[in-house]
C-alpha cells in the first residue's frame, strides 16, 4: 500500500442536487420509459413518460441524504424527491466503481433525521491507491458481484417455477378456476393448535430446541439467522400440550399474517408467540400441498378479510378454521409434492451457491481496501 493515500470522501465524489431532475408527475406506467429512481431499497419506484429534466450524465452514485443508503446507476433517471444527492467521480483522480465499493465498506449507521452527505459522510477517509490499481481492483469487485448476482438470479428463477408448478397443476385458488373441491381446514388437519399465550423463556444460545414466531417465518421459508432457542426444560413446558413434527405446518397469524412453513425433519421445535400449527390428515391432504394453499393468493384474501377493520394484523383461531381449502384428488396431491420436493432441492443448491457468492464477495471487498487484493 506504499502509493496508496488516504483521502476524504468529498474530495474525490463531486456531488449534485437533483431539484432539476425531481419528477412531476407519479403517474408512473411500466409502459413508460424513464426510471424514476430512489436511493432506498425499492430503488425504481415507477416509469414516468415526462421528457424533460431527464438525468443523462450517467454512470452516477445516488446517495440518500438522511438514511446514507446509496445505488449505482447507469442509465437515465428522474427522481422523486430533493433527499439525495448525485455523486460523480473527480476525473483522472478516482473510479467510479472502486469508490461505490468502497463506500460499502464504510461503518455508519445514521441516528437523526437531517442531510448527512456534507455534515458528515463526505469527510469520511478511504484509501485510495493509484488510478490504475482502484480500476483492477474495481475489475475483480466487479466479478465477485456479477457471480453474486447470476446465483440470486438462478434461485429467482427457481422460486418462479415453483409458484408456476403450483398454478398450472391447481389454478388460482382465489377463484378456484379448476372448480376443485372445497373444504374448511379444520375437516382435514387432525389439529390446529394455537401457541402458549405466554412469553418464551429464551436462553443466549443455540440449542437443539428452536422456538418459532413470525419473525422467523419467511416466503415459506425458516428464516434461522433470527431464530431464538430454549433449554430442555423450557422446551418441555412449551410443548406439554402438545409436540409439533416434521410436516406439521406453522402459520403467523399477528403482524405480519399470512405466511407460512413446513416444520422439517429431525428438530425439536415449539411455538412462539403469534403463530398456530396445523396438523394435516395425510390420507385426505398432503403436507406440501397444504402448506401451499395457505400461502396461496385465495387463503390470504380470506385472512384479510376477516381482519378487516383491525388495527394491527391478527387472525383469529375460528376464523382460521373456517379458511376454505381446495382439494383436489390425492394422486395430483402427491405428484405435485414430488415435483415440489425436486424443486426445493434445488433451490436448497442454489441457495448454498448463493452463501458462498456473497462470503467470497464479502472476503474479496475486505481485502481490496486493505491492499490485499
Amino acid at each position: 500500500m506504499k502509493d496508496w493515500k488516504f483521502v476524504e470522501l468529498g474530495n474525490v465524489l463531486n456531488y449534485e442536487q437533483p431539484t432539476k431532475y425531481i419528477v412531476e408527475s407519479t403517474n408512473y406506467d411500466s409502459k413508460f420509459a424513464t426510471p424514476v429512481l430512489t436511493a432506498g431499497q425499492s430503488f425504481i419506484l415507477g416509469y414516468t413518460d415526462e421528457t424533460e429534466g431527464i438525468f443523462k450524465d450517467y454512470p452516477v452514485i445516488i446517495f440518500d441524504d438522511f438514511t446514507t443508503a446509496f445505488k449505482y446507476v447507469d442509465f437515465p433517471f428522474k427522481v422523486k424527491s430533493s433527499a439525495m444527492k448525485i455523486l460523480k467521480e473527480e476525473k483522472g483522480v478516482a473510479d467510479l466503481r472502486f469508490l461505490f465499493y468502497c463506500m460499502q465498506t464504510i461503518d455508519f449507521i445514521p441516528e437523526q433525521h437531517k442531510r448527512y452527505w456534507i455534515s458528515k459522510y463526505s469527510n469520511f477517509q478511504i484509501p485510495l491507491p493509484p488510478l490504475e490499481d482502484q480500476k483492477r481492483i474495481a475489475a475483480i469487485l466487479d466479478a465477485a458481484d456479477l457471480h453474486r448476482q447470476k446465483t440470486k438470479a438462478l434461485l429467482d428463477k427457481y422460486d418462479e417455477l415453483a409458484q408456476a408448478l403450483f398454478l398450472d397443476m391447481f389454478g388460482d385458488t382465489f377463484i378456484n378456476n379448476k372448480k376443485w373441491e372445497t373444504v374448511q381446514l379444520y375437516e382435514i388437519c387432525s389439529d390446529i393448535i394455537d401457541c402458549p399465550h405466554s412469553t418464551p423463556t429464551y436462553v443466549n444460545e443455540v440449542t437443539e430446541y428452536p422456538c418459532i414466531r413470525t419473525t422467523e417465518i419467511k416466503n415459506g421459508k425458516i428464516e434461522w439467522s433470527k431464530m431464538k432457542f430454549l433449554d430442555y426444560e423450557n422446551y418441555k413446558k412449551r410443548t406439554k400440550r402438545f409436540i409439533p413434527n416434521s410436516g406439521d405446518i406453522v402459520y403467523g397469524r399477528e403482524g405480519s399474517y399470512g405466511d407460512a412453513i413446513l416444520i422439517p425433519p429431525k428438530i425439536k421445535m415449539s411455538l412462539g408467540q403469534r403463530v398456530v400449527l396445523f396438523r394435516p390428515k395425510n390420507e385426505i391432504v398432503k403436507s406440501q400441498f397444504l402448506l401451499a394453499v395457505i400461502r396461496s393468493k385465495g387463503v390470504y384474501k380470506q385472512a384479510q378479510k376477516v381482519n378487516a377493520g383491525s388495527t394491527v394484523g391478527h387472525v383469529n383461531i375460528k376464523d382460521i378454521k373456517k379458511f376454505e381449502i381446495i382439494l383436489p384428488p390425492i394422486d395430483l396431491q402427491n405428484l405435485y409434492s414430488e415435483n415440489s420436493i425436486m424443486i426445493e432441492s434445488q433451490i436448497c443448491q442454489a441457495e448454498k451457491s448463493l452463501q458462498k457468492a456473497e462470503e467470497l464477495f464479502q472476503s474479496l471487498l475486505q481485502k481490496a481496501f486493505k491492499g490485499e487484493l
